[in-house]
């Protein structure tokens, strides 16, 4: 399973911080009126890779919905996912979250 993702970066040096966005409830990355985006970029702004992605059957994501009580799989790959200058992500078989764009 493919799960589209965005991850912001600081405009300039190393992060200092990851973080990972989860969305808690039946949206996607983007977030209510941008929310999520706007924390995204406001973090990149002071240093963190925030990774924001969709969860199965949300947005951009293929499957059928689980429920947010059924994701520790998601998560757990989110998790593992490797540093942004690899360029093909391999994480569980079971949830490989590709990143789709850096802004």
């Amino acid at each position: 399973l493919h799960l589209p993702g965005i991850l912001s970066l600081p405009s300039t040096g190393t992060p200092r911080l990851g973080v990972i966005v989860l969305v808690g409830g039946p949206q996607y990355r983007v977030g209510a009126h941008r929310f999520f985006v706007s924390l995204a970029r406001q973090l990149a702004g002071q240093g963190a890779a925030v990774l924001r992605f969709d969860h199965r059957g949300m947005g951009d994501a293929p499957g059928e919905a689980a429920g947010f009580e059924h994701l520790d799989p998601e998560i757990d790959g989110a998790i593992a996912a490797p540093p942004p200058n690899t360029p093909v992500p391999t994480v569980p078989a079971q949830c490989r979250i590709p990143v789709l764009a850096r802004k």
